[in-house]
C-alpha cells in the first residue's frame, strides 16, 4: 500500500528529486494511524515487506509536531521472522494505550502446513514497549478484534474446518 498524509509524510520514493519528505524505506504491507504511545498525536504502524528472502518487520514511527519540516520520527523496528499477512489495533492488555497485533506466516521446512504466530506489541512510552508472541496456529485465515478488544483468530483445524479462537 502507499500511505499518503496531508503532510506528504509518505511518498513514493521514485517520485522524488529534491527535498524529499521522509518516506518508508521498504514497501508497506498493511497500516494504522493509532496514537501508539499515549501522547495524543498520531502515529503510523506498519509492516515493512521483506525483499530478497529477508523477513517483514513491523515499524512504528511517532508523530512529533516539534520536529522542523518532519511530522513523524524515524522508525523503530520489530523483527518479524516470517510474513506478515494481517495487522490490527486495539487495547490488548487494558492498560488504556493502542496496541497492534500482526499475524505471521511462518512455512514450515518440511513442505507441512504453515506454523502462523500472533506478534503483539504493546504501545506506551519506547521503554514500555515490549511484544509478545502467540502460537503457533495452523493457517490463520483472519484477524478480528471485538467491542471488547478481544483478539479472534479464525484458523483451520486438522480436518480443514474453519475454526474460532478468542486470544
Amino acid at each position: 500500500i502507499e500511505l499518503v498524509t496531508s503532510t506528504d509524510f509518505v511518498d513514493a520514493p521514485e517520485a522524488c528529486v529534491q527535498g524529499c519528505p521522509i518516506a518508508w524505506d521498504a514497501p508497506l504491507g498493511r497500516a494504522a494511524a493509532i496514537d501508539f504511545d499515549g501522547d495524543g498525536e498520531l502515529d503510523v504502524v506498519g509492516t515493512r515487506v521483506g525483499s530478497d528472502g529477508l523477513d517483514d518487520t513491523l515499524a512504528v514511527r511517532l508523530g512529533d509536531r516539534s520536529l522542523a519540516g518532519r511530522w513523524f520520527t524515524e522508525p523503530h523496528l520489530f523483527e518479524l521472522e516470517g510474513t506478515a499477512i494481517d495487522l490490527v489495533d486495539g487495547d490488548f492488555d487494558g492498560d488504556t494505550l493502542a496496541d497492534v497485533a500482526a499475524v505471521v506466516r511462518r512455512d514450515d521446512d518440511d513442505d507441512g502446513p504453515a506454523a502462523d504466530a500472533v506478534v503483539v506489541v504493546h504501545g506506551g512510552g519506547t521503554l514500555a514497549w515490549r511484544s509478545t508472541e502467540l502460537g503457533p496456529f495452523d493457517e490463520v485465515q483472519s484477524i478480528a478484534v471485538d467491542a471488547r478488544d478481544t483478539l479472534v483468530l479464525r484458523t483451520r483445524d486438522a480436518q480443514g474446518r474453519a475454526v474460532g479462537t478468542f486470544l
